[in-house]
């Protein structure tokens, strides 16, 4: 359910989302807004394939949900931070003008963490959780090599 509120925030504010980042050349600002392309793909689509996944989730697994769930936020800070040193001004403001946009940076990847924890602590508590998953993942990962 989230997910579709977060696609629907993207489709809203199609402008701030759907854009060519590279229509003015190739430059790290450039660069960085595609990085906010990638992140809203991974922020909206991502964790639903991670929750409806019925295996337990290994290690590298619950790194590799982090990433998709924060690769958003990083990005947008990023671009705040370069906005900060090369023009001298940190553009936040319309996180507080339009609230739902600090829904979509700040609190949905912070939802997404908490659901992941507790749906993490379920597996625990049902015994499903073995550290050995792990190492059998990296086991067959290295027999298909």
């Amino acid at each position: 359910m989230l997910s579709v509120a977060a696609l629907c925030i993207v489709f809203s504010f199609r402008n701030y989302f759907i854009f060519a980042p590279f229509q003015q050349g190739v430059s790290l600002l450039s660069i960085l807004q595609f990085s906010t392309i990638i992140g809203w793909v991974l922020l909206v689509f991502a964790p639903p394939l991670f929750f409806f996944d019925p295996q337990p989730w290994s290690k590298s697994k619950q790194i590799a949900f982090y990433v998709c769930v924060g690769f958003w936020t990083a990005a947008v800070t990023g671009i705040k931070i370069y906005q900060l040193l090369t023009i001298g001004q940190f553009f936040a403001e319309y996180l507080f003008r339009i609230p739902v946009m600090f829904f979509f940076e700040w609190i949905l990847p912070i939802l997404y963490i908490l659901i992941a924890r507790n749906q993490l602590q379920a597996f625990e508590e049902l015994g499903e959780y073995d550290e050995d998953i792990e190492k059998d993942s990296i086991e067959k990962d290295s027999k298909l090599l």
